[in-house]
């Protein structure tokens, strides 16, 4: 059902409405059970709240779709939560961002992602899906 719909934040949110589950549980399924494109599902705390101490990093949860885990696989957690940081903004709750960067794929080359972050007053829930590839200039 979620490829039938519109490939953005907007989809989680609806689904997790009409199935009466968390929008954290319906970003992990939407993203895993995305067979289209490269995506992933970061859920963090943010820089701004203190982390939780049955977490190690500040990553509670990464995400990666089939087709993310293929292309990407040395992309890691951290550099995409510096990543989505950068255009982070905080806020007591809702939408805290919305951006665009680039990825390296296991190949070399380079790709670009948007992101959209909400906070849900505990976690960050980023939605990070392809955008397209990228063209270098050396």
């Amino acid at each position: 059902e979620a490829l039938d719909l519109k490939n953005d934040f907007s989809t989680v949110t609806e689904l997790s409405k009409r199935y009466k589950n968390s929008t954290t549980a319906t970003l992990r399924r939407y993203v895993e059970h995305s067979y289209d494109s490269p995506m992933i599902g970061l859920v963090h705390t943010p820089y701004w709240l203190d982390k939780p101490e049955d977490q190690i990093t500040r990553c509670r949860h990464y995400i990666k779709s089939p087709l993310f885990s293929g292309k990407f696989s040395n992309v890691q957690s951290n550099y995409l939560i510096n990543e989505v940081e950068r255009i982070n903004y905080k806020a007591r709750g809702g939408p805290v961002g919305e951006g665009e960067f680039s990825l390296l794929d296991d190949n070399g080359q380079l790709h670009t992602f948007n992101s959209f972050s909400f906070f849900n007053s505990y976690y960050i829930l980023t939605l990070i899906k392809y955008r397209q590839h990228s063209i270098q200039i050396i």
